[in-house]
């Protein structure tokens, strides 16, 4: 429907958008009946706005969703490190990011990295360091998509 009114009547930005948002309405509703429909067209909408990279409020969801064991076999959920907490790090480290990187990338890839191998016995500083490796030094962070969010992708379905 869209892209016939688009031929049709030269639809413009603002246009456009506002369509957006109509869908981003009808979007909320699915959430609701149809998670798993709604889950995969967030996917497809990141893909397309954000050219795979995290945004800030969707990185905030996912890693409060984020879920480990301590050695107690005790359930842990959440952050584990703020953004201050890594951008101050990183700082501190003299460590770079591609460009176009998000805040998001950065906070899903060294929560969701942490949660998988802290009991590994490894301290906070080799997990972070191994997070960056994998997540940001990779061969695989290349095109436009980043690879936190390429991971994530693959990891969700």
């Amino acid at each position: 429907m869209i892209k016939q009114a688009q031929k049709e009547y030269d639809l413009g930005e603002r246009e456009m958008w506002n369509s957006i948002s109509i869908l981003d309405e009808i979007m909320d509703s699915i959430k609701e009946s149809n998670p798993e429909l709604a889950d995969k067209a967030t996917m497809k909408y990141i893909g397309l706005l954000y050219k795979g990279h995290f945004p800030l409020d969707f990185a905030v969801e996912v890693v409060n969703e984020l879920h480990s064991k301590d050695a107690d076999g005790r359930n842990m959920t959440g952050k584990h490190w703020t953004l201050e907490q890594i951008n101050e790090t990183a700082r501190a480290k003299r460590i770079s990011f591609p460009s176009h990187t998000t805040d998001g990338d950065k906070l899903y890839a060294f929560n969701s990295f942490w949660h998988d191998v802290h009991l590994s016995g490894a301290s906070e500083e080799q997990i972070f360091d191994e997070a960056y490796q994998f997540y940001f030094n990779d061969e695989d962070y290349t095109g436009e998509w980043g690879k936190p969010f390429k991971y994530y992708h693959a990891m969700s379905e």
